[in-house]
């Protein structure tokens, strides 16, 4: 008899099937109810969730005509309820279609078997499955149209483990990692590894992998070590997790399993805390790094992620300390970097932490270990990907010997004892600058170079105004202490500033050359101060009701690349993403002058502008100061302009004369000629 158990829909399934919201499903449920065409009944209700026979839905939607999806009985596949117990022997079967290359739906129950022991000879993933399934035909028919509705029985087996729906698999979703996460990892464990192979180390296995199986380009080979240590002894889900491994690379021609030790050098991906225990204590994962450290050959690496409180943060607990100073000592770890929230899925606001193992580090009496430190907490893994920043730091590892180690953008090389004997965490906090007190000299001379540079901008232009202002020496006590500058993150915290998101505009709906319309800073276009492109008041009222139109003095900046802002001074216009804006949301008395973010933030060259302090300026003095700015402001604008003509004219020159299309008389040798003649 059939296990109907497997032709179960959730009215969940019936959306994604259907490519509808379940609300849409509740309401063909209550309005189909009676009729020539009403909805299924349901064939099974567990509490309040009721259950449908796949067939049966099928049949309403093609009669109906009901949702989006044309191809609903292809995809029925891979919409339906699964009994656990036929979760592992299903995904097996699809790993096994992969190998072969054909369909399982034909082959009977023993020949199945044989051809799961001759795939799995030493039974590391599939044969115990298959050997040990009930109803294995109809299983073997029920992977085919797995495969068949995913178009690939790889995929299949994809959307199975993705579901996540059952008691086997909550587990998993526990210890998950996001797409960006995963993509970041994966390039730096590409990066890493040079021409060496890519072992999964998490016990349990984790999608580490897989991910960067995804990444990795056509036109490179890579070989994936598969030995795990006591076979007959491992898990259900280290089984799953190596189907799953073993189901992709069969359709890539580029992977290369190796079932057995590795020649050459490898690196090791080890997650913390794994899927088999995701609940493990702190010292079970420390003993885990330590062993694997242990482990590892001499040219070997491993890319360790793991939860920053037993990676960087201090450990109160002397014994957890101890074990990870030992680790630290062996000078094996080569970077530590905290990562930006949103690493774990499930966990989004945990702060994770990355280790990278290596050969151990070469260290002499004068010149000890040196160790990359990283503070990535205030970035976004969408901008580490967006900068390559696992390819920045691969290249600075593989450079570390030399007596110059390569300079890794948001890194400080330290030395291995203070890291081993810091107190405050793994990770120091950002270098802060020093306070300069000054005396009435200091002012004194100061207001002398203020005055002489007022001079120089007035003489480089006799038709330009006077400067306006003066200055006046101020008595300054030796003891004043400058008040607290705070961070824009603080501002952004207190409201103080108001951060404006940037808006993905679609390419069809901007003009780049608009000569009417709405403006658009771009942050191509930030260190010129333009606004080239625009869009329609129609095409943004219509397609973007949540962009926002900027206001004078907003602050537009970008970090891409490298931190540029600039200060809108007309405002009404939009911000395209990855742009973004600032906003002064506090009133007049508190200080923030927009020119002042914006050069604070230029001069931001680790792109962690939420860390960059903004100087305030005293409240009797801001309207001054402003109105002093937009006068400079002005006269370095005029002056560009003046040196722009200056350098047309001096290139056009040039060419004129060696092209010998122009003469030239010098008149103040004509003058004196003139002159003497007159004598």
């Amino acid at each position: 008899m059939e296990n109907q158990h497997s032709d179960l829909m959730s009215m969940s399934d019936i959306a994604s099937l259907a490519q509808v919201r379940r609300p849409v499903v509740n309401m063909w449920i209550k309005r189909h109810a009676a009729g020539t065409t009403p909805f299924p009944e349901p064939a099974v209700v567990r509490g309040e969730q009721r259950y449908f026979f796949s067939h049966d839905v099928v049949s309403w939607l093609e009669e109906t005509g009901k949702g989006n999806n044309p191809h609903v009985r292809t995809d029925a596949g891979i919409n339906i309820q699964i009994d656990p117990q036929d979760i592992e022997p299903l995904t097996a079967l699809l790993a096994l279609r992969t190998l072969i290359g054909e369909p399982l739906g034909t082959y009977a129950a023993d020949d199945l078997v044989d051809l799961a022991d001759e795939e799995d000879p030493d039974d590391e993933f599939l044969f115990k499955e298959i050997r040990e399934s009930r109803n294995l035909q109809h299983l073997a028919m029920r992977a085919d149209m797995c495969a068949d509705a995913a178009y690939t029985a790889a995929h299949a087996l994809e959307a199975i483990y993705s579901a996540r729906n059952t008691d086997d698999l909550k587990e998993l979703s526990q210890t998950s990692l996001s797409e960006d996460a995963l993509s970041f990892l994966a390039d730096l464990a590409l990066a890493l590894r040079g021409e060496g192979a890519i072992v999964e180390a998490t016990r349990g296995g984790s999608d580490l992998l897989l991910g960067t199986l995804a990444r990795l380009p056509e036109t490179e080979s890579l070989t994936v070590g598969l030995q795990q240590p006591n076979t007959a002894a491992r898990s259900a889900l280290a089984r799953m997790a190596l189907r799953r491994v073993v189901a992709v690379a069969a359709g890539k021609d580029n992977v290369i399993l190796d079932s057995g030790h590795t020649d050459g050098q490898a690196t090791y991906l080890a997650q913390l805390p794994s899927s088999e225990v995701p609940d493990a204590p702190a010292s079970a994962l420390l003993s885990q790094i330590d062993e694997l450290a242990l482990s590892l050959d001499r040219q070997d690496r491993a890319l360790i992620v793991g939860p920053a409180s037993i990676l960087s943060d201090p450990l109160e607990d002397k014994e957890l300390d101890s074990i990870r100073s030992t680790i630290l000592r062996s000078r094996r770890v080569h970077a530590i970097a905290s990562l930006p929230p949103g690493v774990r899925t499930a966990m989004p606001r945990q702060r994770m932490t990355l280790w990278i193992l290596g050969p151990e580090l070469p260290s002499t009496g004068e010149s000890p270990a040196r160790i990359l430190v990283t503070d990535l907490s205030l970035r976004t893994l969408t901008q580490l990907l967006n900068a390559d920043f696992g390819a920045q730091l691969a290249f600075g590892l593989r450079n570390m010997t030399s007596k110059r180690p390569v300079a890794v953008i948001h890194s400080r090389w330290m030395p291995l004892p203070t890291v081993v004997a810091a107190s405050g965490g793994l990770i120091p906090a950002p270098r802060m600058e020093r306070e300069i007190y000054t005396d009435y000299a200091t002012s004194a001379r100061a207001v002398t170079e203020l005055e002489a540079l007022a001079e120089i901008v007035q003489e480089t232009n006799e038709a330009r105004p006077g400067f306006p202002f003066e200055f006046s020496a101020l008595e300054t006590r030796l003891d004043f202490k400058r008040g607290h500058e705070p961070t824009i993150g603080e501002l952004l915290e207190s409201g103080a500033l108001k951060q404006l998101p940037g808006t993905r505009f679609a390419p069809d709906d901007v003009d780049d050359f608009g000569h009417s319309g709405i403006g658009i800073w771009e942050t191509r276009l930030l260190p010129s101060a333009k606004t080239d492109a625009t869009i329609s008041h129609f095409a943004l009222a219509n397609g973007y009701g949540n962009s926002q139109l900027s206001e004078p003095d907003d602050i537009v900046f970008s970090t891409t690349g490298e931190v540029r802002a600039v200060v809108d001074r007309e405002g009404a216009r939009v911000v395209s993403f990855p742009a973004k804006a600032l906003r002064i949301t506090a009133d007049n008395s508190s200080g923030l002058i927009p020119d002042l973010i914006a050069e604070a933030l230029n001069r931001q060259q680790l792109k962690q502008w939420r860390r960059t302090h903004i100087r305030i300026c005293p409240d009797d003095k801001k309207e001054l100061l402003v109105r002093a700015l937009e006068f400079l402001k002005n006269e370095q604008k005029i002056a560009r302009k003046r040196i722009e003509a200056i350098n047309a004219l001096e290139n056009s020159l040039t060419n004129m004369v060696i092209d010998q299309k122009i003469d030239m008389i010098d008149r103040r040798t004509q003058r004196k000629e003139g002159s003497n003649a007159t004598s």
